[in-house]
C-alpha cells in the first residue's frame, strides 16, 4: 500500500512550463480492484494544476483572428 509523504513530495520551483503557470500540486493514493484476479492494488497519483498566462492566450488566439479580420475588411476599401 502506497502512502503519500507530503513533507518530501512536491514540485521543484525551477520547473517551467512555457506559456503556463504552475498553480499547485496534489498527491494522492487510490485503490483499484481487479475483479478478474480478486485483488486490490494501490496506485500513487501526482497531479499538477496549471493555469494559462492570459497575455499569451490573447496573443496566440485573438491577435491572428483580429489581424485577418482587419486585412479582409481593408480589402473592401
Amino acid at each position: 500500500m502506497y502512502v503519500v509523504d507530503k513533507q518530501n513530495c512536491g514540485v521543484n520551483p525551477g520547473v517551467i512550463v512555457v506559456g503556463w503557470r504552475l498553480v499547485g500540486w496534489e498527491a494522492k493514493v487510490l485503490t483499484h480492484d481487479y475483479e478478474i484476479y480478486g485483488e486490490t492494488y494501490s496506485r500513487f497519483v501526482f497531479g499538477l494544476r496549471i493555469q494559462r498566462v492570459i497575455l499569451n492566450a490573447v496573443i496566440k488566439s485573438f491577435l491572428p483572428i483580429a489581424g485577418m479580420v482587419l486585412w479582409l475588411s481593408s480589402s473592401f476599401f
